[in-house]
Order: structure tokens, then sequence, then C-alpha cells
């Protein structure tokens, strides 16, 4: 008896003391076992007993409630989660005709979704952070978080852009690529639209797989093949092809480079840019076609491959290419503003900066466009460097980090280049302006720059007025742009001035 007494009040203790969501196994495991004592052998403590049994078991169905609500509210934000995503994603889908429009709008609401839960819910952000014991709220929260991550991502593993593509285009075939197709293989004449692929841009941002490039592939050789037999029109053939912003890999680019090897063959212009899943395999393809390709007017001489997954190893393919046959544009656009590949959201180093030591191999290349790769001052000395052993008289360098420094090191190229494009470097100020005068007007017979474009500069109207004092000496610049949102930035350019400038450049390109 005294035993079992002890037990009891053991038991009474750790029931009282017990904080936790859920009793002890062992707890609970005892208190059925002294049961029978309880109502057999303790008649008398029996109204003591009592209570206990019914407190084990009032804290055992709480504790089954609690468990039963978080799962509840788990599946809760689940299904909320979900449908709120599969609602958004079908009114983007109804309103607008581009698969490139969804992945881009997409990926937006989901980036701003999980900033804004990062910033609205920062307490529990910190507990996630802090390993701390998650609430029933946090799970909802982190499901949340991690679909907007999943919907707003665009690595090479998941490729949610593909998705989305697929979906589109079961939801809304597209006519205008069977139109395409159908043109290729049975037309006569070609669409307008079609001849030049570039206007009206039927195939860009369309969000074409691998699946749609081979259809691509097969529709081209069929049109070469029924050229070369006199079927068409004479010069009913696609000169460009504008395929920016696709879905497409390296594989729909191989079947694409297949179909431009074809004998009859006369693209001459191919648009990449904007294809992320395009890297250096794809960067191989094009540098054996441009050198397969013999120097004529029907082989590919302008190529847009910026805002791709290529790297300096590509980049250096490319260049020795172009460097067999004379080659007229390389875009390289906003190459820098790509993700890892397989790691999403994490930015990898910028290609173009270590590819531009490799630059000279491009010897037949006349123009260049390094827009928007934060290209800094230390980069132009190297860049100088190559360009001067080049054919380039056209360079692009909008959208820079480019100062004074910088333009010192370029000022070389004024005597090479025709064309020189520093707009939106919001370091070039007006002592790099009176810098970039003095060297057009120090020789103006041996300066060759014909078109400088320094818009959105903080260049104001001592810049200007150097730049007007190289007039009437220097007779070979013909365009000079200095103006544009010069008020925001603080810099003002009189009227006068600006119109001095425009007269002086207009006479400059009448003569």
């Amino acid at each position: 008896m005294t035993t079992t007494r002890r037990r009891c009040k053991r038991s009474c203790i750790a029931g009282d003391s017990a904080d936790d969501d859920e009793a002890p196994a062992d707890e609970i495991e005892l208190q059925l076992q002294l049961q029978p004592a309880m109502v057999v052998v303790l008649d008398d403590k029996k109204k003591e007993a009592t209570p206990l049994l019914i407190r084990v078991r009032e804290q055992r169905t709480t504790n089954e409630a609690l468990v039963v609500s978080r799962g509840q509210t788990f599946l809760y934000a689940v299904r909320n989660w979900t449908a709120a995503y599969a609602v958004l994603f079908v009114l983007i889908v109804v309103f607008f005709e581009s698969a490139d429009s969804v992945t881009i709008l997409m990926r937006w609401f989901g980036s701003m979704v999980a900033w804004c839960m990062i910033l609205s819910n920062f307490s529990e952000c910190r507990d996630i952070v802090c390993r701390r014991r998650l609430p029933t709220v946090t799970y909802g929260f982190m499901y949340g978080f991690c679909l907007s991550l999943l919907v707003s991502s665009s690595n090479d593993v998941i490729r949610p852009s593909n998705v989305y593509a697929r979906i589109f285009h079961w939801a809304k075939p597209c006519h205008k690529i069977e139109q395409i197709m159908q043109a290729l293989r049975y037309d006569t004449k070609l669409p307008e639209n079609l001849s030049y692929i570039d206007r009206e841009c039927p195939l860009q941002a369309m969000g074409l797989d691998n699946w749609y490039m081979r259809q691509f592939k097969e529709a081209l050789e069929v049109h070469f093949d029924r050229y070369a037999r006199n079927e068409t029109e004479r010069f009913a053939y696609v000169t460009t092809i504008n395929l920016i912003g696709n879905v497409f890999d390296d594989t729909g680019a191989a079947y694409l480079c297949q179909a431009l090897e074809h004998q009859h063959a006369y693209t001459t212009n191919l648009l990449l840019g904007r294809n992320q899943n395009l890297g250096d395999k794809t960067a191989s393809l094009l540098a054996t076609l441009i050198r397969r390709q013999p120097s004529s007017p029907a082989a590919l001489t302008w190529l847009e491959f910026g805002g791709t997954s290529v790297t300096a190893g590509g980049l250096t393919q490319l260049y020795a290419a172009m460097g067999t046959r004379s080659f007229d544009y390389l875009g390289l656009e906003y190459t820098d503003k790509r993700l890892i590949q397989r790691v999403p959201w994490i930015f990898t180093p910028n290609p173009i900066p270590k590819s531009l030591s490799q630059l000279h191999q491009a010897k037949l290349l006349k123009h260049v466009d390094l827009t928007g790769n934060m290209l800094d001052d230390n980069n132009m000395a190297e860049l100088t460097e190559n360009v001067q052993q080049t054919n380039i008289t056209k360079l692009g360098l909008v959208n820079n980090k480019i100062g004074f420094r910088g333009v010192e090191f370029l000022l070389p190229l004024t005597k090479q280049l025709t064309e020189l494009q520093l707009g939106i470097n919001r370091r070039i100020n007006d002592d790099s302006a009176i810098l970039l005068a003095d060297a057009l007007k120090e020789d103006p017979a041996t300066t060759t720059l014909e078109l400088l474009m320094l818009w959105n500069c903080r260049i104001g109207q001592k810049g200007a007025d150097a730049f007007l004092s190289i007039f009437p000496e220097n007779t070979k610049l013909k365009y000079l742009s200095l103006e544009s949102s010069t008020r925001r930035i603080g810099k003002h350019i009189q009227k006068e001035t600006l119109q001095a400038l425009d007269k002086a450049t207009i006479a400059n390109y009448k003569s």
C-alpha cells in the first residue's frame, strides 16, 4: 500500500509540473497501471484519484487538438498559396499573348511576394534563422515563401519557364508559329513578317522550347530545299531570325545551327539574346557555323548573344571564329545580369571583363556592343588595347561604370572608331567631356569619330561649351547627343548651346 501511494503521489506531482504540450510516456503508463488499484484497494481515496485521471485525459485531448490544429493550418496554407498562384497564372495567360510575358510577370510577382513576406514577418524569419521552436503559422509562412522562390526562379534544374511555356501553348495555341511553319513548308511567297523575322517579331518572346525548335529546323530545311528547286519566288528567303527571349537550351540551338548549315541557307542575322538556357555549347556551335560558312552575302554576319549563360571560354571561341572572316556585329548586352545555373538567386561573376583579353582574336569584327556589363575604368585600358588590334569601328559601352580615367583610356580609339556610345555612364562629367573635346580638337585630320553618344551622363554647360569649341575645325563629327534627363541628374545645358551643337553637326553631315 505504501508503495502504491508513493507512486500515485509522484504521478500527481509529475502531472502538476508538466508544462510541455505532451505528458511523459512513462507517467501515462504508470497512471493506467494504478487505475484498478485506486478503484478497488483504495476506495477511500477514490475522490482524490478521480481528478487525476480526468486531468490526464483532458491534457491528452488538448495535445491532440493542438496537433490537429497545426496540421489543418499547414494544409490551409498549402491550399491557399497554391490556389493564389494558380489563379494569378490563369489571369496572366488570359490577358497576355506572349509566353515570355507570362514568365516575366510570374517571376516578378514571386520575387515581390517573397520580399514582402520577409519584410512583414521579420520576427518569424528571425525565429527560423535562430532555429527556435517554430510556431504553427511559421509552417505556412515557410511554404508560401518557398513557393514564391520557386515561382520566381530561373535556374537550370527546375526551369519553371519551360512549364509556363508548355501550359501557355496548350491553353492558347500560337497561330503565328503555325503560320510560319506552314509558310516555310508550302507557300510560294513568304509573308512580309516572315521574310524579315525581326519585323513584327513573330518568334520573339514566344516561350519556344526544344520541341518547337526541332519543328522550326525541319520547316527551314524544307524551305531551303524548295528554294533550291525554284519552287518559291525569287528572293523569298529568310534573312533574319529573331528568337530573343525564349526558353530553348543548347539542344534547341543545335537544331537551329543544323538548319543554317544548309547549303542554300540565306540567313545573315541571328538574334539569340535573353535566352538564359544557352551556354558555351551554343557558342561553340555558332563558332563552328561561322568558320564553315564562306565569306559571302548569304553568310551569317550579325549575332545577338547577350543575356545568355555563356562564359569567357565560349566567348573566346566566338572571337576566334570572327577572326577567320568578316563579321558585322556581335551583341553582348547585359550578360552580367544572368543567374548561376543550378543554384538559383545567386549572381555569378560577369564573363565579359575576363574575355576582353581575348577580343583581339576577332580581327575581322566591325561592331561590338558591350552595353550593361558593369565595365569600369580598369577594364577600359585592356579593352582599348585589344580593340586596336581588330577592325572594330563601332563600340557600344552604354550603361556601364566608366568615369574620367576610363574616358582617358579610350582616347586613342577616337582615331579608329567611327561610332562610340557612352550613354548612361553617370561617372562621366564635365571634366571627362572636356578631355574628349580636346582629343577631337587637337588633330581633327586624324580623328575618325562621326557619332558620339553621351546622353544621360553628368555633363553640364562646361562640357557642352567644350564640345562646341571643336567646330568648325572638326568636320568629322556628324552626331553628338548630350541631352535627355539632364535636369533630373542636376545638370543643365542652355538651349542655345544645344541648338548650336545641332547646327554644327548637321553642317558636317551635309558636307
